[in-house]
């Protein structure tokens, strides 16, 4: 009489982990794609929060935008790291921050009351697409 063996070969040992491998390989790639576009989208939600602030700075200052006022608003309000604003013209204003290691710039419209989201030093446009 046989004796029946428990348990897998080394065969189906190697032959599974060789699929995982596989899986691993494309999971990993999306992945990281799915890090960058969380961090996008936090930068984004930073933005929304730092137009609230640069508007409410705005309508304490009898409609116009001034810097100094809208970093502090800024600083108060959000969460943003290292803001600088630069008044463009009287309407607009362009706010520069860093979130996760990244620089990200916000032009803040305040006739439409819109705002434009930029990415890095090459000002990749990421908000609205």
């Amino acid at each position: 009489m046989k004796r029946k063996r428990k348990g897998f070969t080394l065969i189906e040992l190697v032959v599974v982990i060789s699929i995982i491998l596989i899986f691993a390989g494309f999971i990993i790639p999306k992945f990281a794609g799915y890090q960058s576009r969380a961090k996008d989208t936090k930068a984004i939600n930073t933005a929304k929060q730092i137009q609230s602030a640069a508007l409410s700075s705005y309508s304490e200052m009898d409609g116009k935008f001034v810097a100094a006022s809208v970093e502090s608003a800024v600083i108060d309000l959000t969460g943003a790291a290292d803001p600088e604003a630069v008044v463009e013209t009287e309407g607009t204003v362009e706010i520069s921050f860093t979130s996760d290691s990244e620089s990200y710039s916000v032009r803040i419209t305040d006739s439409a009351g819109t705002f434009e989201v930029y990415k890095g030093e090459a000002n990749t446009q990421i908000y609205p697409k």
